[in-house]
């Protein structure tokens, strides 16, 4: 048996050096570019690990007081980017996700700079609104009256 390969179909069985040198060549300018800018980051992504990482830090507290039949404070310092959760004689200092920024809105169309939350074991909760901000992102966080559930609302 003799096999018959013809000069047109030795030329389409693979890429050429020419072909593969190009490829190179133009990834290597995507990579330049892209290290030129250096690590890409989201603003999406930093807004949203701050909101949540607030949210959770109120249901913690909340959760807490409720289980352990006491209050339990929270307090925020929004030059410093902290809250800090006391209960009992527990002290818990968390740092908010830089670059967002939280605070407390006032009627005024200010700030206030700091802020205290009181949850207690009946599921009442006590303090002022609250702003995750960071670019155009922002998502203010309340307190229901009646329920004390935190609600989210993203602006």
């Amino acid at each position: 048996m003799i096999l018959h390969i013809d000069a047109q179909s030795r030329r389409d069985s693979g890429f050429t050096l020419l072909e593969i040198m190009v490829v190179l060549a133009i990834a290597g300018i995507l990579l330049g570019v892209a290290l030129e800018r250096g690590p890409l980051r989201s603003e999406a992504l930093s807004f949203s690990v701050a909101r949540r990482q607030v949210v959770e830090l109120l249901h913690q507290a909340q959760d807490l007081s409720e289980t352990r039949g006491e209050t339990v404070t929270v307090l925020l310092d929004s030059a410093e980017g902290t809250f800090l959760t006391v209960e009992g004689h527990t002290l818990r200092t968390t740092r908010i996700h830089k670059p967002a920024r939280v605070f407390v809105p006032t009627v005024s169309g200010g700030m206030m700079a700091r802020a205290s939350y009181r949850f207690m074991a009946d599921g009442r909760v006590t303090g002022a609104p609250l702003m995750v901000v960071l670019g155009h992102h922002a998502a203010l966080v309340s307190f229901s009256d009646v329920t004390g559930r935190i609600q989210i609302d993203e602006r």
